[in-house]
């Protein structure tokens, strides 16, 4: 394959996935917040959880000197 590196991980292993479980924890609870806030209805919840990941993605992860 060009270009493209493939990295197996160990099956069964959760210490390889740590910085996912936490990131998939923290669109969870801006999601939620998100529904309560807004006060929409739990069908939607493809399209708050699209939400909460675009608004994870705008926020700043680290301040500018």
């Amino acid at each position: 394959m060009r270009g493209i590196k493939i990295k197996l991980c160990a099956p069964y292993s959760q210490s390889q996935n740590g910085g996912v479980k936490r990131l998939r924890g923290v669109i969870k609870i801006k999601a939620k917040a998100l529904r309560m806030v807004v006060k929409l209805p739990a069908l939607l919840w493809v399209e708050i959880y699209k939400a909460a990941i675009y608004l994870y993605n705008k926020t700043l992860k680290k301040s500018l000197s």
